[in-house]
């Protein structure tokens, strides 16, 4: 929320191919804008200068990382129910699945 981040964006973020810990901060390079039969459409972001890093302040990389230490824990938890096949969305369902596009992150 303290990013600037489209709704859309944010969705779309996922924890190996968006977050950079070195740098510190998100890469924006997807939008999740709708949903087909179920299924995420992620596309590129409204337009092409919308492709951006965006920098975090270090608490909230901190504050980040051991959300992404629960997120693993509930993950392996759920097993063969995590209906989120290979995609490691940031803000999810509960069962891997990314939120429907009008949900506010």
């Amino acid at each position: 929320m303290i990013g600037g981040l489209r709704r859309g964006e944010g969705l779309a973020l996922e924890w190996h191919l968006d977050v950079d810990w070195d740098a510190g901060g998100f890469k924006i390079n997807r939008s999740l804008s709708k949903t087909i039969q179920g299924e995420a459409h992620v596309k590129d972001p409204k337009s092409k200068s919308s492709k951006r890093f965006v920098q975090k302040p270090d608490w909230y990389m901190n504050e980040l990382s051991l959300y992404y230490l629960m997120w693993k824990r509930e993950k392996n938890k759920l097993k063969d129910t995590w209906e989120g096949e290979d995609y490691q969305y940031i803000f999810h369902s509960g069962f891997g699945k990314p939120y429907y596009f009008t949900t506010p992150i």
